[in-house]
């Protein structure tokens, strides 16, 4: 079934399973100063939904100034921000 657009009309429940989810990888380089972190937010719930205080902290990896972070999503295409807070001032 179509509505006349072309696409494909669905209807019935959605589930989600294991199967659905894909794993993301966040990477970025940021030269930050002491004292200070660096944590990733955005539309997905994984991703604390723009609230900063359920924001995921990033951690540094091997190399020089790359941080990374992790998770498990339904889909892709999410908007997210990085955000780079004083240790002492946030969570």
């Amino acid at each position: 079934m179509n509505d006349g657009s072309g696409l494909p009309y669905l209807s019935g429940n959605s589930t989600t399973s294991a199967d659905d989810l894909c794993k993301i990888v966040w990477t970025v380089e940021a030269d930050l100063e002491d004292g200070h972190l660096l944590y990733i937010t955005g539309d997905p719930a994984v991703l604390g939904c723009w609230k900063p205080n359920m924001a995921v902290l990033m951690s540094p990896t091997e190399h020089t100034n790359i941080w990374k972070a992790e998770s498990q999503v339904i889909s892709l295409g999410h908007l997210y921000i990085y955000l780079v807070v004083q240790k002492e001032k946030f969570k």
